[in-house]
Formats: structure tokens, C-alpha cells, sequence
């Protein structure tokens, strides 16, 4: 078993299908390529960020999840072998976080001086005689 790739996208890519718990960076690579995917969410206690995500992506046809408390020598066969027969469906996010962040903030700073700018001109404006 591998712990850490430095480019698990890469990896996954390559790959006839990709079987993992559904952490948020790896769910991300899985969107990233078209690789069909199993994903068995860790969901101890409270714990239930990566099963409701994975579900929303189930939903999309993004993704296969096997539910945790099923998990079995064959239940686990089972789905990767349907996850073989399978193409997961294309989901419009954006994925460039790191650039959209950027542009986001951007914009919002360019708002903020220009409502600024035309509060300090109300301000400053002369009063009638």
C-alpha cells in the first residue's frame, strides 16, 4: 500500500480505476481526470464530511461510493468491477482554485475603491448657496 504519491493525479489518471476514501484533495484529482472511481468514505462518529461529499458526487455520476458499513470482500469486488464497465460523468466545477481566488479578490478590491471613491466625492461636494 502507498501512503503518498507526489502526484496522485497523475497516478489516477494512468489508472483503470481508483479506489480511496474520498479526502478532499484526492476527491479533487478524481475530479480533475476520467478516471472511474470507487470511494469508501471514512465516516467514524461525527465524522461524515467525506461520505456527504462523495454522495452529492455520486448524485452527478461523478463518482461511485460504497457505503462503509457494507464493505466487503464482495461488496468491494463488486464495485470496482462495475466501476471498469463504467464512465463517470464530467463535473462543471472549477478547479483552479489557487487563480480564481485571485480574480475574485481582485475584483472585489476594484468594488470597494470604486465605492469608496464615489462616497469621498459625495462627501466633498460643495453645498448650495
Amino acid at each position: 500500500m502507498v501512503r503518498y504519491l507526489p502526484d496522485l493525479g497523475s497516478e489516477m489518471a494512468a489508472s483503470a480505476v481508483s479506489v480511496s476514501q474520498g479526502g478532499y484533495n484526492t476527491t479533487m484529482d478524481i475530479l480533475g481526470c476520467t478516471t472511474p472511481a470507487v470511494v469508501v468514505p471514512y465516516s467514524e462518529g461525527r465524522e461524515d464530511e467525506q461520505a456527504a461529499r462523495a454522495r452529492r458526487l455520486e448524485r452527478l455520476g461523478a463518482l461511485r461510493v460504497l457505503d462503509p458499513t457494507r464493505l466487503s470482500a464482495q461488496t468491494f469486488e463488486d464495485a470496482v468491477r462495475d466501476a471498469l464497465a463504467w464512465t463517470p460523468r464530467a463535473v462543471p466545477l472549477d478547479l483552479d482554485g489557487r487563480t480564481r481566488t485571485s480574480e475574485l479578490l481582485r475584483a472585489l478590491s476594484a468594488a470597494r475603491s470604486a465605492e469608496t471613491a464615489v462616497r469621498g466625492r459625495q462627501r466633498v461636494a460643495p453645498e448650495p448657496d
